[in-house]
């Protein structure tokens, strides 16, 4: 009689399905030395807080941006090498100065939810994408880049055509148009489970909040930046600011002391997070998939 026995030592085998942080490095506040400009190119790798098991789909926000009024160019991409441990940001000024961004991104292994990112586009133009999951029925957009050379107005929407086309819309306006050179953005697709609350923020001045209940456990709020009306008179400034003292959460959204942005365009989402494997599905998961492959090996020897 033939006896075999074997030990699985279930080491690194847990995996996540989501993960966020933010990226502060490109801020001369963080980093003196900081100087994007005059075609400087900054390139950042980000590592996950764990392993994912499938490659995940990442997409950024902004909650601070700052840059020098005139000529202006934030090119900005997540990089499309993603793998299961990490992804790479690149940060690109072509002529005037960017001095402070605040970065949050987001990595999810998430079947609910669809990231179409389109980085760059010049000139800007309205497109539209197919998307895979006919079952989508709420979507987002977050400004990700944007080149100017003037006073300029950017409003992006987002337009589901079902049962798979999805349309990027922002309307013209005479004289401003036209000063918007490039434009980044990622559209990010999904159904009422994964995004449990969305509103649009369309403000004339700096926005103050209501006091929302405390974020769950099981949920994360974000806030994408999708339009501006810049005046290009004075340092671009975008900024959230979030107050989450446990008992309620508000926030702002602000420019400079001399008004630069006359209408901001953004939004507060919430997303419910995928639920998580537990130890002993992983666990004897891994038992079975080692017992397959040991049977398959032991009686095809």
């Amino acid at each position: 009689m033939l006896i075999i026995t074997f030990l699985i030592f279930p080491i690194g085998l847990a995996t996540i399905k989501y993960d966020s942080n933010y990226y502060l490095d490109w801020n001369k506040d963080v980093v003196p030395d900081f100087n994007c400009s005059k075609g400087s190119i900054y390139d950042a790798t980000i590592t996950f807080s764990d392993s994912f098991a499938n490659i995940p789909q990442v997409f950024i926000t902004h909650e601070k941006i700052e840059m020098h009024w005139a000529l202006q160019t934030l090119h900005q991409q997540v990089s499309v090498q993603l793998k299961i441990i990490d992804f790479a940001m690149r940060l690109y000024c072509e002529y005037e100065k960017g001095y402070r961004f605040k970065i949050r991104w987001f990595a999810v292994d998430d079947q609910r939810i669809q990231v179409i990112s389109q980085f760059n586009l010049i000139p800007p133009q309205n497109l539209s994408y197919y998307y895979a999951n006919a079952n989508c029925d709420t979507s987002f957009v977050t400004l990700t880049s944007f080149s100017q050379k003037g006073s300029t107005e950017v409003q992006l929407s987002v337009i589901l055509t079902p049962p798979n086309i999805v349309s990027i819309y922002s309307p013209y306006s005479p004289g401003k148009s036209e000063n918007l050179t490039s434009i980044g953005f990622q559209i990010i697709l999904g159904i009422d489970e994964a995004f449990i609350q969305s509103n649009t923020i369309l403000a004339l001045s700096n926005y103050d909040s209501n006091v929302y209940d405390p974020n769950q456990a099981d949920r994360v709020e974000f806030y994408p930046f999708s339009g501006m009306d810049f005046l290009n008179t004075y340092i671009l400034q975008w900024l959230v600011v979030i107050d989450n003292n446990g008992v309620g959460t508000k926030y702002q959204i602000k420019d400079c002391k001399i008004k630069s942005i006359s209408i901001y365009r953004g939004g507060r989402i919430y997303y419910k997070l995928p639920q998580k494997s537990s130890n002993a599905e992983i666990f004897y998961k891994s038992i079975f998939a080692y017992s397959l492959q040991f049977y398959k090996i032991f009686f095809e020897t």
